[in-house]
């Protein structure tokens, strides 16, 4: 599916707080194409989609001494997502960022 003009603008009010996954759902596509179109019109999510420094805090307080389940529950994140922030933190996981290729 493409983003038509006339869907652009729901697209737009609609990604900042709306979960990936129920937009793929609406628009028929894959999680990936919705990131993708969000890139392509600079949309980005509201504030609380962000790690918050507290909230990395948290993680690194309580990583190994409780249970991820636990530390993803009261942080209101996923499992994966604060495994993947530990290993972000302690340098196991690099930040998404483009690398330079060889020449």
């Amino acid at each position: 599916m493409i983003l038509t003009p006339e869907k652009v603008d729901d697209f737009k009010s609609a990604y900042p707080s709306t979960k990936n996954s129920e937009l793929a759902k609406k628009y028929l596509v894959k999680e990936s194409t919705i990131r993708l179109w969000a890139a392509q019109h600079g949309i980005r999510k509201e504030k609380g989609w962000y790690w918050e420094p507290k909230e990395e805090r948290y993680v690194i307080t309580y990583y190994g001494k409780a249970k991820i389940d636990s530390i993803a529950s009261k942080l209101g994140r996923s499992k994966w997502a604060v495994i993947n922030k530990y290993r972000e933190i302690v340098g196991l996981r690099p930040k998404w960022e483009k690398k330079k290729k060889a020449i």
